[in-house]
């Protein structure tokens, strides 16, 4: 399997001062950006591998089945949708120990692309999955970004754990979609 990671963040013509006295608080924080700029501040995460156990439409299934998403994995403890998957379609998710979050699936291309976003406190969340027929199998594609205001915040709470599970996802996405 072939596997690529990168990292961005992306804050427009700015300078940001965080004043840290632990790892994990922050204590004050000071901004000089134009609003503009406060909310196109960006970090982005992408990964990529390559697999031939499983078609690109089978990944997709799996991925496009947002009520089984607790079962890929051990940080969900539920999500909610109703009826089908579309776009423009609000669900929830509850990871553990943590609170309610809203989703709109904003992508929803048969065998090819599923993407949502979240709706996060002075944030966004886009988790964009594609799927692509190679000559070696399927590549899959995982695009993770957070834009706005609190960009560094949820990078922190959510994003930096998000990209380091990319592996695991990608590992349980195959198994669940794996050929006969």
């Amino acid at each position: 399997m072939l596997e690529t990671a990168e990292a961005h963040l992306v804050i427009p013509e700015a300078t940001i001062k965080i004043i840290c006295f632990s790892y994990v608080h922050l204590s004050s924080v000071h901004l000089s950006l134009s609003p503009n700029q406060l909310f196109n501040i960006m970090w982005q995460r992408t990964y990529s591998i390559t697999t031939n156990q499983a078609t690109a439409a089978a990944l997709w299934d799996v991925q496009a089945d947002v009520t089984n998403w607790p079962a890929l994995g051990d940080d969900l403890e539920w999500t909610r949708i109703d009826g089908p998957a579309q776009v423009g379609k609000d669900f929830f998710l509850k990871p553990k120990g943590g609170p309610k979050v809203r989703l709109t699936v904003v992508r929803f291309d048969r065998a090819t692309a599923f993407t949502d976003l979240s709706h996060l406190p002075l944030c966004k969340m886009t988790f964009a999955h594609t799927f692509t027929e190679v000559p070696e199998g399927v590549r899959i594609d995982m695009d993770l970004r957070l834009k706005g205001p609190l960009t560094f915040l949820w990078k922190k709470v959510i994003g930096e754990k998000q990209a380091a599970d990319f592996p695991a996802h990608a590992k349980a996405l195959i198994a669940a979609a794996k050929k006969p």
